[in-house]
């Protein structure tokens, strides 16, 4: 789980030096639990409005509003990575992993659900047993469902 997270970690930093812009990094950031990284981001890109909004608490039902309303309009923006970033700083994992199911494939949704609640997350249980491992059966993707399984611990059917 630890090689998970550098990994994203370090395709972030990556990221980030080659675009130089905190929106293509805000989904790692924010899934890795690294929010202070992502406001020093934005403030060393002079985005001061958006790094105040990072900063707030959470937990305070008018900024889980608020987080929401952004992530909406994002997804109207087609910044579906982005907007994500913010259904998940609202605790709305659900939202954010809908949104990279249908915009950016199941394995940007696997991974951001592993990070966010670990590998015995309920969003993350239920992405693989209701999507994708009957999707693996469905093309006969023997490989991918094996694979499914394993991840579910389920080593006796993989």
């Amino acid at each position: 789980a630890q090689a998970l997270r550098n990994s994203v970690e370090e395709l972030a930093k990556q990221t980030y030096i080659q675009t130089k812009d905190p929106e293509k990094v805000a989904l790692y950031y924010t899934a890795l639990g690294k929010k202070n990284n992502l406001v020093n981001l934005f403030k060393a890109v002079k985005n001061d409005r958006v790094a105040k909004f990072l900063e707030s608490d959470f937990s305070n039902p008018k900024k889980i509003k608020a987080s929401n309303k952004n992530a909406f309009k994002l997804v109207s923006l087609q910044k579906y990575e982005y907007a994500s970033a913010f259904f998940i700083l609202a605790g709305n994992l659900r939202s954010a992993i809908k949104i990279l199911l249908k915009e950016c494939g199941y394995q940007t949704a696997l991974l951001i659900a592993r990070l966010v609640e670990g590998e015995d997350g309920k969003n993350y249980k239920k992405l693989l047993r209701s999507l994708i491992i009957p999707s693996a059966k469905e093309k006969k993707d023997v490989w991918l469902e094996c694979a499914s399984l394993w991840l579910l611990k389920d080593y006796e059917k993989a």
